[in-house]
């Protein structure tokens, strides 16, 4: 019998590879060792490291790489600006969407087509309104009731059924979709991940060349993904220049999703003339204003795994100074509609906050709100991890963290590894520059957060 352990499995692919079959023909059974090639495996001249051209599925990413080469401040400076008119909003009940809905109605003139979901109970068009609420008060000049009907017009719809776009006719041609929504589950069952994040996307981006719309689409810096048996190297850095360099997208269905997403976005300009941007955002964060966060910050993963810290005690000494990254919501979401305006050409950004504070300034804040996080030893750690996860008390406030329990091989990339200077140089370029998010941001939302309960104390 064939040993498992020469064969390398994430999570992922037991939910992809749902046959043995597929599984075998994944693994790569009957070919050759040694197989792998400079186009797969990427090339090392002077010192420098050239990532692959050919990904794991055999995805020949040249010409996607050759899109994104043009992707520069000779562009920017050199080519037409795009006006923001009418808009079809898709995430606006969400946490950015909330935001860029928000910034529409107070900063831009055009109408506003959000298609909503209904709710068991209530219509889309109630779901908008008592999330704008919830986020702005009644007071707010984006809450006026006056406005719907008006300015933001409601669509019943859910952009993962083709018909729903289907028989939404645009107003005018040259409107711009902007596409908030996505489901931010690390895994489900079946393909609900993928109907959300990849289906959703094909079916507006037919929308969008139907009817002459541009695209704006949110992707994630998580489409980085794992740095797996050393592949990208260590020392490599994710521009907006590139999408595939080598890293690891099975081990999560939600990195899977959004890569794949970004991936037929660019398939789409290269193939049919799409007109589209991708804006890769970070760590959604609290707004810089007052500190307000989501709505379900229950359900946020990094603030999940600040909580994990503080009822485990302990965090890897190495972790205390990696850097970490907070785009405050409604910072992000002015960033998004100024990076929306910009040249065809400037197809790729990555707006996420150039001041990054390290994991070791988030703890110390977090330390004064319940019991101190000490740092600690990797094996440590690990052995105070396996206690908590054996315990029914504390097993499920420390699952965020049995990453770090995962193969030595695969290693999440982090914002260490993410340059997103060219972005920063366009926004300076645009009037906008993101706040500091040191102690006294950091301090503002965990007291927030603390008054609803989230921490320990």
């Amino acid at each position: 019998s064939s040993d498992l352990s020469l064969y390398s499995i994430v999570y992922n692919d037991v939910f992809t590879y749902t046959t043995p079959q597929a599984m075998a023909e994944f693994l790569g059974a009957g070919t050759e060792e040694g197989e792998e090639t400079s186009e797969a495996m990427g090339t090392t001249e002077g010192g420098t490291w050239t990532p692959p051209i050919i990904g794991s599925d055999k995805y020949d990413y040249t010409k996607i790489h050759e899109l994104l080469s043009r992707n520069t401040i000779e562009a920017l400076l050199s080519g037409d600006w795009n006006a923001i008119d009418d808009v079809l909003l898709l995430g606006a009940t969400g946490y950015l969407g909330s935001h860029v809905l928000h910034e529409l109605i107070v900063n831009h003139s055009g109408k506003i087509y959000c298609l909503v979901r209904p709710g068991k109970d209530e219509s889309g068009q109630d779901r908008l309104k008592a999330m704008q609420r919830y986020y702005f008060g009644d007071n707010d000049a984006s809450t006026a009731d006056a406005l719907y009907g008006a300015r933001i017009i409601v669509i019943d719809g859910d952009a993962t059924d083709p018909a729903s776009l289907e028989h939404f006719e645009a107003p005018n041609s040259g409107m711009t979709a902007i596409n908030c929504a996505a489901s931010v589950k690390h895994f489900a069952k079946n393909n609900e991940i993928e109907r959300m994040n990849v289906e959703s996307v094909k079916n507006l981006t037919a929308w969008c060349l139907r009817w002459d719309a541009r695209l704006v689409h949110v992707s994630t810096g998580s489409i980085m993904g794992s740095r797996k048996n050393g592949l990208p190297p260590v020392s490599y850095n994710f521009t907006e220049q590139v999408l595939y360099a080598g890293q690891e997208i099975n081990a999560n269905q939600y990195v899977h999703s959004k890569f794949m997403a970004e991936r037929h976005i660019y398939e789409e300009i290269l193939k049919h003339g799409l007109r589209a941007k991708v804006c890769r955002v970070g760590n959604l964060a609290p707004r810089a204003q007052d500190g307000e966060f989501q709505k379900n910050y229950t359900s946020n993963n990094y603030m999940n795994t600040l909580k994990a810290y503080q009822t485990l005690g302990f965090i890897p000494y190495d972790a205390l100074v990696k850097r970490t990254e907070f785009s405050p919501i409604d910072s992000l979401a002015q960033a998004i509609l100024a990076l929306a305006t910009t040249p065809d050409d400037c197809v790729c950004f990555m707006p996420m906050n150039a001041h990054r504070p390290v994991m070791g300034d988030v703890i110390r804040e977090l330390s004064t709100f319940g019991h101190p996080i000490q740092g600690a030893e990797n094996e440590t750690f690990v052995q105070a991890l396996n206690k908590a996860l054996s315990s029914e008390e504390k097993s499920q406030a420390v699952s965020p963290l049995i990453a770090y329990k995962s193969n030595d091989n695969l290693q999440i990339i982090g914002f260490d590894n993410c340059d997103c200077s060219y972005t920063n140089r366009v926004l300076e370029r645009l009037g906008f520059s993101w706040p500091e998010t040191g102690s006294a941001y950091i301090r503002q939302f965990m007291e927030q957060l603390a008054g609803k309960g989230h921490f320990k104390c």
